[in-house]
């Protein structure tokens, strides 16, 4: 299970205020928008099962629904872990 930050480390403010619940509603979001928009997520090679220490994924087509892709990924591969997709914040102000 994936340590979770305190308040005497040097961990982002924006990783402390991670919510599970919040978590779960998103992954529900996610899940059926990719679902409903997307024919496909295919991956060249799955991730190995057992991957110890920080895994960096790069995705080959910057677009809004990166993170989304990458939330569902990690979620599918990796439960136990916690997962980020970043996101350009004067890209994000163009969606409602």
């Amino acid at each position: 299970m994936a340590s979770q930050p305190n308040d005497s480390d040097n961990t982002p403010d924006v990783i402390k205020k991670r919510d599970p619940r919040v978590c779960k509603v998103i992954d529900f979001i996610f899940r059926r928008q990719l679902t409903k928009n997307f024919h496909a997520v295919r991956l060249l090679n799955p991730p190995p099962e057992n991957i110890e220490g920080p895994l960096i994924c790069c995705i080959n087509h910057p677009s809004w629904n990166d993170p989304m892709v990458m939330v569902f990924l990690s979620n599918r591969y990796f439960p136990d872990r916690e997962s980020y997709g970043p996101i350009d914040a004067e890209a994000l102000e163009g969606y409602g």
